[in-house]
């Protein structure tokens, strides 16, 4: 029994011995830091702002909340300002921004309830003419807000001015001011009146225009799917719209083709919100490191909130195995893939996304010896990597929406008959499929429908279908 309490202990000496010089060599090999590269140095400089604040929709955004009979963009500029002094101050102390944001009692806040509005979903278009009371008392109590709405379609780009911080607001139009946007395009479209169809359509232009800015400017991913939802919306009741028989979509007066423009096969590329989401993540990486280091006498974490002894303990053993510039440096390899694969010709983006992901295994793979060096920045920067992807390829769909919307005009348009509808649908593959794979869109001849058949993870509910109009048979 001895003998085998001393194997026993020799076994535990040498386990321990070994792991004290995994230990030792661990921090050996996480005793310095890289500089950062080239790459990363050009990355962490934002594009240049060309628009000025009453040009910008950001600021316009930002404000659109202002107390009634005060300026949107002076209160946005404000509300902006505040927040950049907050989130500076906040890389000294951490408690200096712990409210960043506060909201004016006295804003402009939308008066009423139309809980019936739900354009992603099922059709829209049908709900109104059940509500107009309700829509006639909404305009008339929303009035100004509407009209800051529509005074968004004045601005001439998008560009986020805030300081980049994973704690920057985000600025966005309440959704109910949205739905009776949609509902005056439809009402306006079945008025009969030529001059209100032509009032609607150019309103609508403006509309899909103000999002194609969201989504080409300077912005993280967030405003991207703000402007995705927004143009889904307004395609789906288009769409609706244009299915509807007693609508005039073409009559001469009313020249529907300029609903259905497609934009420039370059708006969908949104490589640019990739760079800013790396210099977003900085200031959160930068405040791990001071709180590891101790540069915080305060030792609160980055959303101000007190840490207790042991999270405290927690971050100086963990401080060794973060390298700030080496984190860096990684993250901004990976966001340049991710760049590539967005900005890329359709035709090229699945190769885009396989080079990402490939790179993705070999450089940032958890099971990878490579994770003894900078083992916490690593695992930060691979946490969010599963669904960076996802983001392109949900805007590529809304591309294939807006193609769906070309597609259900013009089979109107030229009065293309049910029978006819699939050898339409291969004819015609810039209307007809989808823009990364080119897979035809879905005919189901029984329910009068096509379907786009979408690549993204998209929202349970989410409409991507067009009912078909057909022409009365002949005769009645």
């Amino acid at each position: 029994m001895a003998s085998v309490w001393r194997v026993a202990g020799r076994v535990v000496a040498w386990l321990a011995i070994l792991i004290a010089g995994l230990m030792v060599g661990a921090i050996a090999i996480n005793s310095f830091d890289e500089n950062l590269t080239p790459d990363t140095e050009a990355l962490l400089l934002p594009p240049p702002n060309h628009y000025t604040p009453a040009e910008n929709v950001y600021v316009a955004l930002a404000g659109f909340d202002a107390p009634s009979g005060q300026s949107v963009i002076e209160t946005g500029q404000a509300r902006i300002a505040t927040y950049n002094k907050k989130i500076d101050a906040m890389s000294a102390d951490p408690l200096a921004g712990s409210v960043l944001t506060e909201t004016n009692p006295q804003h402009l806040a939308f008066s009423g309830n139309i809980d019936f509005c739900h354009p992603q979903g099922g059709s829209y278009l049908s709900q109104i003419p059940n509500h107009k009371a309700e829509l006639n008392g909404l305009f008339t109590d929303n009035r100004e807000i509407y009209q800051r709405y529509l005074g968004l379609h004045r601005q001439h780009g998008y560009y986020e001015t805030v300081h980049p911080s994973y704690l920057a607001p985000f600025f966005y139009v309440p959704n109910q001011v949205r739905c009776l946007f949609l509902a005056d395009f439809a009402i306006r479209m079945q008025s009969g009146s030529p001059l209100e169809q032509q009032k609607a359509i150019a309103d609508f232009e403006d509309d899909v225009q103000l999002w194609r800015l969201v989504l080409i400017g300077n912005g993280a991913l967030l405003s991207k799917m703000i402007a995705v939802a927004s143009l889904q919306a307004d395609y789906l009741m288009l769409m609706d719209i244009i299915a509807n028989p007693h609508t005039q979509i073409d009559s001469g007066i009313v020249e529907g083709a300029s609903l259905v423009a497609l934009f420039a096969p370059s708006d969908w590329k949104i490589g640019n919100a990739y760079a800013t989401e790396f210099r977003l993540t900085l200031p959160l990486w930068t405040q791990m490191q001071n709180m590891a280091s101790g540069k915080w006498a305060s030792h609160h974490d980055p959303a101000g909130v007190p840490l207790r002894w042991w999270h405290q303990l927690l971050s100086a053993l963990q401080g060794p195995f973060f390298k700030l510039n080496a984190t860096e440096n990684l993250s901004a390899r990976q966001m340049d893939l991710l760049i590539k694969m967005a900005n890329s010709d359709p035709q090229q983006f699945n190769q885009g996304r396989d080079h990402y992901r490939n790179w993705m295994q070999k450089n940032e793979s958890l099971l990878s010896p490579r994770l003894i060096f900078n083992p916490i920045g690593k695992i930060l920067v691979a946490i969010a990597a599963p669904t960076y992807e996802d983001y392109a390829v949900r805007v590529y769909d809304c591309a294939a929406l807006q193609r769906l919307a070309r597609l259900g005009y013009e089979i109107r348009r030229q009065s293309v008959i049910a029978a006819a509808i699939p050898t339409f649908l291969e004819r015609h593959p810039e209307w007809a499929t989808h823009p990364l794979d080119g897979r035809l869109f879905l005919w189901n001849a029984q329910s009068g429908e096509i379907t786009v058949q979408t690549l993204g993870k998209q929202s349970v509910g989410r409409r991507f279908t067009i009912q078909i109009w057909q022409p009365p048979p002949s005769g009645t």
